[in-house]
């Protein structure tokens, strides 16, 4: 068994190793603003890059990485500091909501489906979540590594 990290990307549902994931954070604000806006979250990110523990952590938005329109309410961001390789630092994904651990087993998994080329990059299996009556996507483990440094 395995444990997973179940979190949501707009309407996507995805599956992150829990074994990788050193620490789940509420995405900051931008300079202790009360109005937390896209625009000021895209300033504090502006550089691709966020000060984790004294570390310079690559931004990934899970969102622009599945090519989805950007979330209207930023505040309810979510960070995930996950290593993705032990040969490589940590990465700062950013998420809607996270629901819930899964603790699964290998057999609880399908072969991905067919999908478009951007999904298969980043998925390998699907969990069928039977309560909620959809597929979950798990994230690649080890997770591409071009896609560390998003533009």
């Amino acid at each position: 068994m395995r444990s997973f990290l179940y979190v949501m990307v707009g309407t996507i549902p995805v599956l992150l190793d829990s074994d990788a994931v050193h620490e789940v954070i509420p995405f900051p604000k931008d300079n202790g603003r009360e109005d937390n806006s896209q625009e000021d979250n895209k300033g504090l990110c502006a550089a691709g890059h966020m000060n984790w523990r004294d570390q310079l952590l690559a931004v990934v938005t899970m969102r622009e990485m599945l090519e989805l329109p950007s979330a209207t309410n930023s505040s309810d961001k979510v960070g995930v500091v996950y290593r993705y390789s032990p040969d490589h630092p940590p990465i700062f994904f950013v998420v809607d909501q996270i629901l819930r651990i899964l603790k699964l087993g290998l057999d609880a998994f399908v072969p991905l489906p067919i999908v478009p080329d951007k999904l298969s990059r980043y998925f390998d299996k699907v969990y069928i979540d039977k309560d909620e009556s959809r597929q979950v996507y798990c994230l690649r483990n080890p997770f591409p590594t071009e896609m560390t440094i998003m533009s």
